[in-house]
C-alpha cells in the first residue's frame, strides 16, 4: 500500500514524498587524474545552514586492476574508508551511513597506489533533509 493513499487508489507517490516532507535524494559526481602519491581531493562539499545530507551509496571506477584506496572525510574525521581495485560499489547500511550537517565538510580522497596517473570517475548517492 502506497503512503498516503487507500489500497484501491492506482498511482505512485515520488520518491521524495516517500522519504518525507522535508527530505528529498540527491547524487554527486566526482571525477579527476590522480597521480601516484600520497592522494588527490576529487570532491569537497561544506553543507549551507538549516541542512542535513547522508550519503548511502558509494561508486567509484578506473583503468587499472592495480590497488587504490579512497577515504571520505567529514569535519576531518574519516568515515568511510575502502582499498579496491578497478570499481568499488558500496551500498552502506543504516549504521554505516555518512552523515554531515551544517557548516562541516565533506572531502572525498582517492589514493593511486600504480605508477602512473590514473583518471577515477564516481558518484555518492544519498538524502537532503531541510532542518528548518
Amino acid at each position: 500500500m502506497a503512503k498516503g493513499r487507500r489500497d484501491y487508489t492506482w498511482g505512485f507517490l515520488n520518491e521524495a514524498a516517500q522519504e518525507g516532507r522535508f527530505m528529498a535524494h540527491f547524487g554527486a559526481l566526482f571525477n579527476g587524474d590522480v597521480a601516484p602519491g600520497p592522494g588527490v581531493q576529487l570532491y569537497d562539499y561544506t553543507m549551507p545552514a538549516g541542512y542535513r545530507r547522508s550519503i548511502s551509496r558509494i561508486q567509484i571506477i578506473n583503468g587499472t586492476d592495480l590497488g587504490n584506496a579512497i577515504y571520505i572525510k567529514v569535519a576531518g574525521q574519516t568515515k568511510f574508508f575502502a582499498y579496491f581495485d578497478s570499481e568499488l560499489i558500496a551500498s552502506l547500511s543504516e549504521t554505516e551511513t555518512v552523515y554531515w550537517s551544517a557548516g562541516e565538510e565533506l572531502t572525498i580522497t582517492v589514493i593511486n597506489q600504480a605508477a602512473e596517473t590514473i583518471a577515477f570517475y564516481g558518484y555518492i548517492m544519498g538524502t537532503v533533509e531541510s532542518m528548518t
